[in-house]
């Protein structure tokens, strides 16, 4: 009975290898602590999870090809593992390996497929969650990552990764399937050199859903968005080229402020995960960024609400808000079409739709007044919503129709500039319509301002900053007319231009205060005497 009982107990030990962690704790390409002697580890028994997450660790730069024999998780926590342009990073050859939040670049596989990860085995295949590849090669198939012989029983998967800049000499620069299934969900894959971005030998090798991606010679999914370069998804450097970026310290493909992969993956599908690369929760704003990094909300600085303040009854007009910064993330998703909360305080005389467009309603003819209020709705800088306030805006409702947008000069007073010198003077310009002031520049409306001398040889006149003139003075003393002109710049209707001359007066450089002279005046000269003159003693009385 006992033998059956210890033959039980080893025949369990033998059969059962139990999961076990190991922690990464130096970037050394060999010896205890490196990952090349955590997978050395790993590959004498299963289920073991390999955790990098010491933070002297940021880069591992591999000298040789590390290979996969058995069931192995790693979490890299944003590390980027390297090569040296030499050799692949990774054959897998026997079991189920998972890669979370790596960074793959500088693999070169010279003689074969997959530059950063070949799986080549029927009984093998990988997981890729939340990794970039970025500047891999492979001399044949599939720049970054190649199934040349995977399971046919699993597929390989990559979820919200991204794969750009990589290079293959046959089909595939960024991922290929020459035998085995392929599953690629929420992923970027674009910009690769090669004759596809995606190859797979059979049709039904590659099942894509909710990517964005370049090209590939299967047809994708209608949930995908393809045929898209680069220049439309990824922050590029000052030379227009694409290139790791480091964000929170991890190196990897960031998103530009205008990138189509950005929420275009809805909240509701399977095919996402809870955080991007970094570490950041995902979604940050109204879906999910395709990719390994989900890009940060853009906070909303300030905002302007603007528009003409008159309207006559009946008619239709619109408001509008300026954000700033301009990139600033708005929620649009609860607040269409714009993020932005429009509401009227007086609805039965004028309205406000969702885009800020208002009508003039004037129920029962009467006319007066109401106060439109622009409510901005954003994120803060960890995607929590936020709202940034609100912006109020009278609107006046009359039985005329709105006059041209006029625009009034504070009349300018003679003016005296020192022959030689120079002067500035900034006129008084406001805006109305109907009698009606438009309170601020972003009334809907700027202006631009014009001024000319009638005696460019006495004065000419220049315009700084579209709101100041720069007299200069010639060499001849007199007087000249100057005219300055104030035209309204609306976003449409009539406008007015309001005319005002005024004269400079130029005299010769000794008289008066001294404007953009060079020269010192009599003070100056006295002064110097003096300093001479005190000098002088104290050097005769050394002698």
């Amino acid at each position: 009975m006992l033998r059956k009982i210890l033959a039980s107990i080893v025949l369990s030990i033998l059969i059962s290898f139990p999961s076990y962690a190991v922690d990464v704790t130096n970037s050394n390409p060999d010896g205890a602590g490196s990952l090349s002697y955590a997978i050395q580890q790993a590959n004498q028994g299963t289920d073991t999870t390999i955790n990098i997450n010491h933070p002297s660790v940021n880069t591992i730069t591999l000298n040789r090809e590390l290979t996969i024999e058995s069931d192995v998780t790693i979490n890299g926590n944003g590390v980027t593992i390297e090569g040296t342009n030499e050799r692949r990073l990774f054959r897998i050859t026997s079991g189920h390996a998972v890669f979370n939040r790596i960074t793959f670049t500088k693999g070169n596989a010279a003689s074969g497929n997959g530059g950063a990860v070949e799986i080549d085995n029927s009984s093998s295949w990988a997981e890729f969650n939340n990794c970039t590849f970025f500047g891999n090669t492979a001399q044949g198939y599939g720049g970054a990552v190649c199934v040349t012989n995977g399971s046919i029983n699993s597929a390989t998967v990559l979820k919200q990764c991204s794969i750009a800049g990589n290079t293959a000499g046959n089909d595939g620069g960024g991922a290929a399937s020459l035998k085995g299934d392929v599953r690629i969900y929420s992923s970027i894959i674009t910009g690769n050199t090669a004759s596809y971005d995606i190859y797979a030998s059979s049709e039904n090798d590659i099942k894509a859903f909710y990517n964005v991606t370049g090209t590939s010679n299967f047809t994708a999914d209608d949930t995908s968005l393809t045929g898209r370069s680069v220049s439309d998804i990824f922050m590029l450097n000052d030379e227009g080229n694409l290139t790791l970026r480091t964000v929170d310290g991890v190196n990897l493909l960031e998103l530009s402020g205008t990138s189509i992969a950005r929420d275009v993956i809805p909240a509701n599908t399977d095919y996402t995960l809870s955080a991007d690369e970094t570490g950041m929760k995902r979604y940050m704003l109204n879906a999910y960024d395709a990719g390994a990094f989900e890009a940060r909300p853009v906070p909303v600085d300030s905002v302007d609400l603007y528009g003409i303040p008159y309207i006559q009854i009946n008619d239709r007009g619109s408001l509008s808000v300026d954000v700033y910064p301009e990139n600033a993330s708005l929620n649009v998703a609860d607040y269409p079409p714009d993020g932005i909360e429009w509401v009227s305080s007086n609805p039965e005389v004028l309205t406000v739709d969702d885009a800020g467009n208002i009508t003039a309603v004037g129920v029962g003819g009467g006319v007066g007044e109401a106060i439109v209020t622009a409510t901005t709705h954003g994120w803060d800088a960890s995607g929590n919503p936020s709202v940034i306030g609100t912006t109020a805006f009278t609107v006046y409702v009359g039985k005329e129709p709105a006059t041209a947008i006029r625009a009034n000069i504070t009349s300018l007073d003679a003016q005296t500039v020192q022959r030689g010198g120079h002067k500035l003077v900034t006129p008084k310009v406001t805006l109305e319509v109907s009698g009606i002031e438009l309170k601020n520049i972003k009334a809907g409306v700027n202006y631009t301002l014009t001024a000319s001398s009638k005696n460019p040889a006495i004065v000419t006149a220049e315009i700084v900053s579209n709101d100041s003139i720069r007299l200069l003075a010639g060499d001849t003393t007199g007087s000249a007319d100057v005219e300055v002109v104030a035209s309204p710049e609306p976003n449409s209707g009539p406008t007015q231009s309001m005319k005002v001359p005024f004269t400079v007066t130029v005299i010769p450089a000794q008289e008066g205060d001294t404007l953009g002279s060079h020269h010192g005046g009599c003070n100056t000269g006295i002064f110097g005497a003096v300093f001479m003159l005190v000098l002088s003693s104290l050097i005769y009385r050394r002698g």
